[in-house]
């Protein structure tokens, strides 16, 4: 018998796994953690990510009783908010070299609309 937490956790598999492969994320490691419980911080957070972006690696962690709520439009648009995390994620850091670190972000930010455009 399905539970509504593997439904809801093969439903965010599934679209992942379709777009980071449309958008060329395949040069980062991105795992999926799934929490069946709300985030502690605020019940509508649908997901979290935090990033070793050094070594292009990510944990996108789903928070399913939200996510269950959530049309397959409104999964997608939310990993793709991580997505952007990710690839920004050195503009957040505590870093010693600014303009590298913008600059990085830019092109991983750039490599990831190119990979959709040539998609299409």
């Amino acid at each position: 018998m399905k539970t509504p937490a593997k439904t809801t956790r093969k439903r965010i598999l599934a679209l992942t796994a379709c777009l980071e492969q449309d958008l060329g994320l395949g040069w980062w490691t991105i795992r999926h953690h799934f929490n069946e419980t709300d985030s502690r911080d605020d019940d509508t957070i649908i997901a979290d990510t935090s990033c070793n972006w050094e070594y292009r690696d990510a944990t996108i962690t789903w928070f399913l009783p939200i996510c269950a709520a959530q049309s397959d439009d409104e999964l997608l648009a939310t990993a793709i908010h991580e997505y952007v995390h990710i690839l920004l994620a050195p503009i957040e850091s505590d870093c010693t070299a600014p303009d590298k670190v913008k600059e990085y972000a830019v092109e991983s930010v750039a490599k990831m609309i190119l990979a959709a455009y040539r998609h299409v």
